[in-house]
């Protein structure tokens, strides 16, 4: 367990306390909007909400989805550049990867609700975009009970050789 603060990401610990709090004598969410579609490539995934009334979502965490997608584009093309034999197939799979990348960040969602903690990735396509290779849709709920300690460490260093630099949390 932390002590009064967390080192790693400088929140106070009564602060988080605080806000969760807050979070479970909310009341839940009646609207959840769509995504916006990307704009930088083609896309598979369901963008609508995931969640249900039943679910009693009271708060969705949103993610740079253009960031993440561009960072695990980059990790798989430098994955794809270290083996010279796969140096020619490398223009006709690049826009395989981007895509795939994309659906798979524009189809991860993460909520909370007063009891549980949700994470569903939709169904969407992998490998060279195939309907066979389609991965299906997962959905995680965590019971806020189980969760205990919490550390957020931010993105440092390089992904794939040094030449990614991580920007992920």
């Amino acid at each position: 367990r932390h002590g009064s603060s967390c080192p790693s990401c400088q929140i106070p610990a009564r602060h988080l306390v605080d806000n969760l709090t807050a979070m479970a004598t909310a009341a839940p969410m009646s609207k959840f909007q769509a995504r916006a579609p990307p704009t930088h490539s083609s896309y598979s995934v369901d963008l609508e909400s995931p969640w249900n009334p039943d679910d009693g979502i009271l708060e969705e965490f949103e993610i740079d989805l253009e960031l993440a997608a561009k960072f695990y584009t980059e990790q798989a093309c430098c994955g794809l550049l270290m083996a010279p034999y796969c140096w020619p197939v490398v223009p006709l799979v690049y826009t395989c990867l981007r895509d795939n990348s994309t659906d798979q960040v524009w189809g991860l969602w993460l909520a909370v609700s007063k009891e549980n903690v949700y994470v569903v990735r939709r169904r969407h396509k992998s490998c060279l975009r195939c309907y066979c290779c389609d991965v299906g849709e997962i959905r995680k709920i965590i019971p806020v009970a189980n969760v205990q300690d919490v550390m957020i460490t931010g993105p440092a260093g390089t992904a794939v050789c040094c030449f990614v630099p991580n920007v992920l949390h």
